[in-house]
């Protein structure tokens, strides 16, 4: 019975794979027949060359920095998407000024915005700005909708402790506490 199960297990979990690379050798070959065989290589010249390259500098510098681009952009959109969520939630004014771009951001494909910023910008900013652009509305639209959701009660009580303490520490407390409540609230797993 066990050993079925995991049979089953296994082969659900290889069987697409093995019929994708089926396709893709047969569409090589047929691309190969056709003398277009430089389009679309097969399965096997694709690890032979890759075993070739993963040895070299020049294979791995380029994903170093194409990570280190996209990470940064992560992480600026991020912020991004916080400081935009608080000043929106705070002023409602902020929120009718940003809130529609936001959502046209969030709405636009991503093809769409790759095309533009290569004609606007550096094409190795390309994948910072992208991945940026993607996390923030995210970011955005869940923060927004926890802060609006916290019960004000807490915020008050929150506020109260951050003036009694009379220092940063006490409201990068709050925040901390604000931030954590609201991402759980926006995700759906307040236990009440």
């Amino acid at each position: 019975m066990v050993r079925s199960k995991r049979l089953k297990t296994c082969l659900s979990a290889l069987l697409p794979p093995a019929f994708w690379l089926g396709v893709w050798q047969l569409a090589a070959l047929f691309a190969q027949k056709q003398k277009l065989g430089i389009f679309l290589p097969t399965p096997w010249t694709v690890v032979q060359t890759l075993a070739a390259l993963w040895v070299t500098g020049e294979f791995w510098c380029p994903i170093a920095l194409s990570l280190g681009r996209i990470v940064a952009g992560m992480a600026v959109g991020t912020l991004a998407g916080v400081l935009l969520a608080v000043f929106t939630w705070r002023f409602v004014w902020a929120d009718r000024l940003f809130s529609p771009v936001i959502r046209v951001i969030r709405a636009t494909p991503v093809a769409s915005f790759i095309l533009l910023l290569l004609l606007w910008i550096s094409r190795n900013l390309v994948p910072g700005v992208i991945s940026g652009l993607m996390v923030l509305p995210v970011v955005w639209e869940n923060l927004t909708r926890g802060l609006g959701e916290t019960d004000g009660q807490l915020l008050e009580l929150a506020r109260e402790d951050a003036r009694q303490h009379r220092d940063n520490a006490g409201y990068l407390h709050l925040f901390a506490h604000l931030f954590v409540y609201t991402c759980e609230k926006s995700r759906g797993e307040m236990r009440e």
